[in-house]
């Protein structure tokens, strides 16, 4: 994570706080305004958003419940507003990282079939949303409207306490997700865990300077976690198109051997994740909070 985004020790949790929000909304405006290529911008704006309601769960014990709703809402409507855009651009994605592992296994002509429509398809959605439909506009609109409020958040605690009891929170529900996925391995429970490790990942981001060497493992970790997570979740999606459209792929024999890769490759990624997964939630939630107030209170009294 850029240093920007690291809650400094000599500011208080307020000020940082406030300064990474106003930091994310900022890089969201810009990239809503950019002339870059545009799937590009709307992977960065949607990571804006993630990074941004991350940080509102961080102090959500000790945020004033109106400002916590109005920001959390606002950003999430917006995020909501260009996700189809997202999810039609990983298919084509996904099925291009499959063909290059799996060519020997798939008739070129098909893959090329199945692509053209894929992209002929995400393109007429980005007309659709985009051009005609002016998203970018609704969305710039609830960017805005979140930055003059944010100025104004006042936070309960001066001390860790402003992070400690939403870091528990959010450990606690991707804990608990983790083993309810591990019961019901559905693409769904999958995709509610990765949400609270992605979480993670970013609160530990922000709070990196808590004890650099030890917070960057984790992070690092966690960041392998969400990835191998959301390389399933991107699969899943693809095998759930091939079910829901049969105009995809309309010879049965074909989409059987599509259908196989794409559990094959899923079975090798869901190796790789439990362990990591449980490697990473070991810890009781309250002991985990415990645990990175003690960096902060260590951290505390060397500067001082």
């Amino acid at each position: 994570m850029f240093e920007e985004l690291r809650l400094r020790m000599d500011e208080s949790p307020e000020s940082g706080v406030k300064r990474i929000g106003l930091h994310l909304l900022e890089e969201a405006r810009a990239e809503l305004h950019a002339n870059e290529n545009r799937d590009v911008r709307i992977h960065r704006i949607r990571k804006s958003f993630k990074k941004f309601r991350a940080l509102l769960q961080l102090v959500r014990e000790g945020l004033d419940r109106d400002h916590f709703v109005q920001a959390n809402t606002g950003i999430r409507d917006a995020g909501r507003l260009i996700s189809p855009l997202r999810d039609s651009r990983v298919l084509i994605d996904t099925l291009e990282d499959l063909w290059e592992e799996y060519y020997d296994f798939l008739a070129e002509v098909v893959f090329v079939r199945i692509r053209n429509q894929l992209k002929d398809r995400h393109e007429q959605l980005s007309w659709e949303l985009l051009e005609k439909g002016a998203v970018l506009e609704e969305v710039l609109i609830h960017v805005m409207e979140q930055m003059r409020p944010l100025r104004h958040w006042k936070l309960a605690h001066a001390d860790f306490e402003a992070f400690s009891e939403g870091l528990r929170g959010v450990y606690k529900n991707g804990r608990k997700l983790m083993n309810v996925a591990w019961k019901d391995s559905s693409p769904e429970q999958l995709h509610e865990w990765r949400k609270k490790v992605k979480q993670l990942y970013y609160q530990c981001g922000f709070l990196n300077e808590l004890w650099p060497e030890m917070m960057q493992v984790y992070e690092n970790s966690l960041g392998e976690l969400q990835d191998l997570l959301g390389k399933d979740h991107d699969l899943a999606l693809l095998s759930h198109s091939f079910d829901m459209d049969p105009e995809l792929c309309p010879d049965p024999k074909r989409k059987h051997i599509l259908q196989h890769l794409i559990m094959q490759e899923r079975r090798a990624l869901q190796q790789r994740f439990w362990p990591l997964g449980y490697q990473l939630y070991h810890e009781q939630p309250a002991l985990f909070a415990q645990r990175l107030t003690a960096y902060y209170e260590a951290r505390r009294m060397e500067r001082e």
